[in-house]
């Protein structure tokens, strides 16, 4: 049996902030797809800034704030309809030896992990028939995850889709696909937390700040960057092109417009407006600045430095 850890709930901000601190020290469910390269929502790379505490702390957003308050709404639901009890669990286990950690949403009483979900209802379709083990694969992989951590091979989804349809799902565990993940987990921590090495980039991640140490160094185009670069050079003249084009439709309607505001269809709708705007206050910053006439010890209290941009040019 895995050892248990206690961890602050997640409410308030300092608490979340320590919640989060405690989740670097290893890696947990929502981390498995990531690593496995089928997360869409965040990179390999983008996980390792978090893990090696490069990334701040980032207040929870409107998802995650009511994914979290309608979790209990979502458990009190699977514990009605299968007339089970349901507890939180305000620890965290971790697998002795092995960075890998798990922080379950509810333990099932008798035997067994419910993880609660939410999703809009344009998301319905990535989950399956009700009462299937049909559900995306970064979320199979996290309730996985969770049954190979804590020694409970009996598991359970439980989702609230556009907050008025219910599903559930009973997972199976997999033993092969567990204990696949994770061994490449651990190496994943391995080679790069412990060795303190990013990994390899992704088309998703900010490319500019992932090489940002440039070498000065030049490399040689294979055929098919330059293929990539011919046609980068085709779609920016088309776009010019047409930007040209519509600017010039824009400014016919403009003075057909005149001092009109709307200009209306055949059937009476309108079919465009050209209104005025209202005023607003704009600042001379530099003027307000030079007219107090700041010193150079007050200049540099309030200078930072900003690490400059590095833009791709086709030539």
């Amino acid at each position: 049996m895995p050892n248990e850890v206690s961890t602050p709930n997640s409410g308030a901000d300092e608490a979340r902030a320590a919640f989060i601190e405690r989740r670097r020290s290893g890696i947990g469910g929502s981390d498995v797809g990531v690593i496995m390269g089928i997360n869409p929502w965040k990179t390999p790379y983008q996980l390792w800034l978090d893990k090696t505490g490069q990334e701040t702390v980032q207040k929870e957003n409107a998802y995650q704030h009511f994914g979290l308050m309608l979790e209990q709404v979502i458990a009190d639901e699977f514990a009605e309809r299968n007339q089970v009890k349901v507890q939180r669990r305000n620890n965290m286990f971790h697998k002795e030896g092995t960075p890998l950690i798990a922080n379950i949403d509810r333990y099932i009483v008798g035997g067994g992990i419910l993880e609660c979900k939410t999703c809009d209802k344009w998301a319905a379709g990535k989950f399956g028939e009700d009462g299937t083990d049909d559900v995306p694969e970064t979320y199979l992989l996290q309730v996985q995850h969770y049954m190979y951590v804590t020694g409970i091979h009996a598991a359970f989804l439980a989702v609230l889709i556009g907050g008025n349809e219910y599903r559930q799902y009973e997972i199976p565990y997999n033993a092969e696909l567990a204990e696949f993940c994770a061994r490449k987990c651990c190496e994943w921590w391995e080679e790069y937390v412990t060795g303190n090495t990013p990994p390899p980039a992704t088309m998703r991640d900010n490319l500019g700040e992932y090489y940002r140490a440039v070498t000065g160094k030049t490399v040689t185009a294979t055929p098919y960057i330059l293929d990539r670069l011919a046609l980068i050079r085709d779609r920016k003249n088309t776009i010019k092109e047409q930007e040209t084009e519509l600017d010039e439709m824009l400014a016919e309607i403009k003075l057909f417009a005149g001092e009109a505001e709307t200009i209306l269809g055949t059937d009476g709708k309108p079919v465009a407006t050209w209104k005025q705007s209202k005023s607003r206050s704009v600042t001379d910053w530099k003027g307000l600045a030079e007219s107090f006439q700041p010193t150079r010890e007050m200049i540099e209290k309030f200078t930072t430095e900003k690490a400059g941009a590095r833009p791709l040019l086709v030539k």
